[in-house]
């Protein structure tokens, strides 16, 4: 089960690997292209709300890139001093309720893109897209957090009963998942 959970968000992993390095290489080709552009008096109106919406995805999904491999922003300092299963308990915690905050986030810009953004009638950013197809990373981005951190929080039980290494459980090394499990 454990290598099974590894491996589902392993996936995601790597699709978000993929579009945040696509992402990011359009980004910096467009921000070029407006600083170029602009030495000429030629800059490209829609390039800066682009440029904005480029930001807010490379964003999210570094996120929750950074949620995967447990380098995202928290504040522990219990579970950075403590050890063996304490450790796995702190660890677990903190993954439900971040877990739930992810959720609760995900549900709210859910309705905020389908109550606000999806029947307006303001102009477009920039060449016709709609304003709720590019906020549409939020639901999707918090959600896919979410999810890592409901397995991460399946996967500290099973660290917390086994009382095995807590930091095991970030590992991305196959030889480890296999050889653990």
């Amino acid at each position: 089960m454990v290598v099974f959970l590894k491996k589902f968000v392993g996936v995601f992993r790597k699709i978000e690997e993929g579009l945040l390095v696509s992402l990011f290489s359009i980004m910096v080709l467009v921000a070029t292209s407006q600083i170029f552009l602009s030495f000429f008096s030629r800059g490209v109106i829609w390039f800066d709300s682009l440029l904005k919406y480029l930001v807010l995805w490379i964003a999210m999904l570094a996120s929750s890139i950074a949620t995967y491999s447990n380098k995202h922003i928290k504040i522990d300092l219990i579970g950075r001093f403590a050890k063996g299963r304490l450790k796995s308990i702190v660890n677990l915690t903190t993954n439900l309720f971040s877990a739930v905050v992810c959720t609760v986030i995900t549900i709210v810009s859910i309705i905020y893109i389908a109550e606000i953004e999806y029947g307006s009638t303001d102009p477009s950013p920039f060449l016709g897209i709609d304003k709720w197809i590019l906020l549409i990373i939020l639901p999707v981005g918090f959600g896919l957090m979410s999810v890592k951190f409901t397995v991460f929080s399946i996967l500290s039980v099973y660290f917390t009963v086994t009382n095995r290494d807590v930091e095991r459980m970030y590992s991305t090394e196959k030889e480890t998942i296999h050889k653990e499990y």
